[in-house]
């Protein structure tokens, strides 16, 4: 997809740390149901985006990524300018001719002119041009503040937007209302606002066939909702909030859209239960906050629900590692991106493991499998942990930036493959 439109759509949907691939998991895209709360000014931005992104492109492209202050900072965009201006210069070393480097950044430059936009921005702003291509996002991420001239954009600080590895939900559970909450170790965003009781049951007849009956769970952890029947002999209340966690649960299903990320229930004690077993949604924890989330703000419920899915924060990539370190040896792994790079692009690499924050600077034929390396980059350079990633979502692989402190035996990369690897490339020695 090639665009020259701005997205302006206020729905994103941040991850951490980072799985990445085509699967049947799709994270929603549009907005299925409104949130009545939350101030955050974030654009859309959607798996389609990320497919348009790593097109392959004639002509350099230019990835600017700039740290925002929420709600807008007088000097956002002086320093959004001066990073323009700085990609255009890259540009002209390229040896684009000074006109067309200053006609392509000028279709961004005209947001220099809408104070508006300026003062919706949220954490980090991404702005992406190329031939026919002009596309920015605000999202809510801190970003370091870079610009990338190359042949392809530079992708990798949005993979956490479509990761289920850090992801979680949390579930604020009420009979006044309901709130969905999708948050990551570093941020929380209300997302959806299922209808309340009152709305649920007006269009819930009361005797309706409910396939439950309850009784006392064995382990005295109360209530167990397993209604059967036509709710003869069950009370009236308990069906009633039956049938509104029914409506409420199908609404989050829907906009959560086939994911499987851990969801916190936040609710008083007796809720939790019956919403537990109304509920279709893989992945419910049984730990719960316990209380009426009326009365907590977002950032409350979030500092009480990370405790509770901090082991399935974790699992992710522990389990990556394992695999990682079970197969070391067997020809299937390799954290050389002489050997990676050319086999990630035939479609070899069946998972690519990406250390955050490390950087590799240089070119890759892929037509002749030669590498070059450099300590620092040079006109024409680009990152090729980067590329190895574009290689791996081309696809239809899965990449993984794993958490902070992770390396593989002093390198930024490492790659399972589908077969024990049959040696690839032409390196060249490091330039420094």
């Amino acid at each position: 997809m090639t665009t020259s439109s701005i997205a302006w759509n206020n729905s994103v949907y941040p991850i951490e740390p980072t799985h990445v691939e085509w699967g049947s998991s799709q994270l929603p895209i549009g907005e299925a149901l409104s949130c009545e709360e939350g101030s955050d000014n974030m654009d859309s931005f959607t798996r389609e985006h990320l497919k348009s992104l790593i097109q392959e492109r004639t002509g350099p492209c230019v990835s600017i990524f700039t740290k925002t202050a929420p709600g807008g900072g007088g000097a956002d965009p002086i320093r959004w300018r001066c990073q323009l201006d700085d990609a255009e210069d890259r540009l002209v070393e390229t040896g684009m001719g000074a006109g067309e480097a200053a006609e392509l950044t000028g279709q961004a430059r005209i947001l220099l002119k809408k104070p508006d936009y300026w003062r919706k921005t949220s954490q980090g702003l991404a702005t992406f041009l190329a031939s026919g291509c002009f596309e920015m996002f605000r999202l809510p991420s801190a970003f370091a503040s870079e610009v990338f001239v190359g042949p392809h954009f530079h992708i990798k600080p949005l993979l956490p937007w479509f990761s289920t590895d850090g992801r979680f939900y949390i579930l604020a559970l009420s009979q006044n209302r309901i709130r969905l909450f999708e948050a990551t170790s570093h941020h929380v965003k209300c997302i959806a606002t299922p209808p309340n009781m009152r709305e649920a049951l007006r269009t819930h007849d009361r005797d309706e066939v409910l396939n439950y009956h309850t009784h006392e769970g064995a382990s005295g952890r109360g209530m167990e909702a397993i209604f059967n029947g036509h709710g003869v002999g069950i009370d009236d209340h308990k069906t009633d909030l039956l049938r509104y966690f029914q409506v409420a649960d199908h609404a989050v299903r829907e906009r959560l859209a086939g994911s499987s990320a851990p969801l916190v229930l936040a609710s008083v004690a007796y809720l939790a239960p019956i919403y537990r077993k109304a509920s279709k949604y893989p992945a419910v924890i049984e730990e719960i906050i316990s209380g009426n989330p009326d009365h907590w703000s977002e950032a409350e419920l979030h500092a009480k629900a990370l405790p509770l899915v901090q082991s399935y924060l974790n699992e992710r990539a522990e389990r990556l590692a394992a695999q990682y370190r079970q197969l070391a040896g067997t020809g299937q792994t390799s954290h050389d991106l002489q050997e990676i790079l050319p086999a990630a692009a035939k479609g070899e690499v069946q998972t690519l493991l990406l250390a955050p924050g490390q950087q590799v600077w240089g070119t890759f034929e892929a037509a002749t499998e030669r590498l070059e390396r450099r300590i620092e980059p040079q006109i024409g350079d680009e990152e090729l942990t980067n590329l190895a990633a574009i290689y791996m979502l081309q696809r239809g692989r899965a990449v993984h930036i794993m958490p902070e402190g992770t390396d593989f035996d002093g390198d930024p990369a490492a790659g399972v493959f589908f077969m024990p690897l049959v040696h690839h490339g032409n390196s060249l020695p490091v330039v420094r």
